[in-house]
């Protein structure tokens, strides 16, 4: 799919730039997420793209 769509795999890697421990690609392919050991703002990095942000303690 990163040969098709190499827009996917900056978002993943700039998932893991901003310090993700994890980022991947959805089963279906419809988001790419990141799990982060800490609160991060991405929202300057990704203001042209729908995200979801939420932090677990």
């Amino acid at each position: 799919i990163f040969e098709k769509h190499p827009e996917i795999k900056e978002i993943k890697e700039e998932l893991y730039r901003q310090g993700a421990i994890y980022a991947s690609m959805s089963g279906s392919g419809s988001s790419v997420y990141g799990i982060f050991s800490q609160e991060v703002h991405l929202q300057e990095l990704f203001k042209e793209h729908f995200y979801w942000a939420d932090f677990l303690q």
